[in-house]
């Protein structure tokens, strides 16, 4: 079932939509005129089409995203793509946002702490096995996952 998107009173303004009409495509959002009403004929705010590995995910509003009324409705869709797909991944690193790493396909994984002065805790999560380490300031360290 999608998202119901309301906001009755408006309180961030009036956001126009374009009527879609869905061939393969799926709602992601749908409108409400209230805050508990909810049925399939209500018009659709976002929807989604999968073609092979790819999603494209597409808002039917005819505002720009930076407009203030629009935002509300962004920042719902953006913060659950980023959460879903750290749910989802493969490997979790939790650390402080001074880390750089990046994965490379033969296992390797290179960790950079970007703080001048202060050490980073990092720990990593892959395959039910979790490891916890510790970069000083600026220090560059390579790990085989």
């Amino acid at each position: 079932m999608p998202l119901a998107v309301s906001d009755p009173i408006l309180t961030a303004g009036y956001v126009d939509y374009a009527e879609v009409r869905l061939c393969e495509a799926r709602p992601l959002a749908m409108l409400a005129n209230s805050f508990r009403e909810y049925s399939p004929d209500l018009p659709t705010a976002a929807i989604e089409h999968r073609l092979g590995d790819g999603v494209a995910t597409l808002v039917t509003s005819y505002n720009y995203p930076g407009n203030p009324a629009a935002m509300p409705l962004y920042r719902v869709m953006v913060r659950e793509f980023v959460t879903a797909s750290a749910r989802t991944a493969d490997i979790k690193v939790l650390s402080t946002d001074k880390l750089r790493y990046t994965v490379y396909p033969d296992g390797k994984m290179y960790l950079l702490n970007a703080d001048y002065d202060l050490p980073i805790s990092v720990k990593i999560t892959h395959d039910a096995k979790e490891i916890t380490l510790t970069l000083e300031p600026l220090e560059l360290k390579i790990i085989k996952l």
